[in-house]
């Protein structure tokens, strides 16, 4: 989906995958040290695999403050690494300016 070009939408905490998936040796990127899920749910989008979303089922409930919400700087690089790597360079660009805007108006109602 697009939110899901623009950003992660789907967090490994509340995640269930098919199993199929880690057989045929997709794997989190360990390179990556705040949203190594970012770049596999990508990944998973980008091949069209199929998604079921839960409504109104609580799997995890998590902090707003974790090391992806406090260290923005490092976000940031990540997102676009991320979508660098699977998007192309000018897919990338325009999305790291929509994303780069929905961080600051976040920042801005939240603080």
């Amino acid at each position: 989906s697009v939110k899901t070009l623009l950003h992660n939408t789907v967090h490994h905490q509340g995640a269930f995958y098919n199993r199929k998936l880690f057989d045929a040796g997709w794997r989190y990127d360990a390179g990556f040290k705040l949203i190594a899920d970012y770049d596999l749910n990508l990944r998973i989008a980008l091949a069209k695999h199929k998604a079921v979303k839960l409504d109104g089922v609580v799997v995890s409930i998590c902090c707003d403050n974790g090391r992806s919400r406090t260290n923005l700087g490092a976000l940031l690089r990540e997102t676009n690494a991320i979508r660098g790597k699977h998007c192309g360079y000018f897919t990338n660009k325009l999305l790291s300016a929509l994303f780069a805007l929905k961080v600051a108006a976040y920042y801005v109602r939240h603080k």
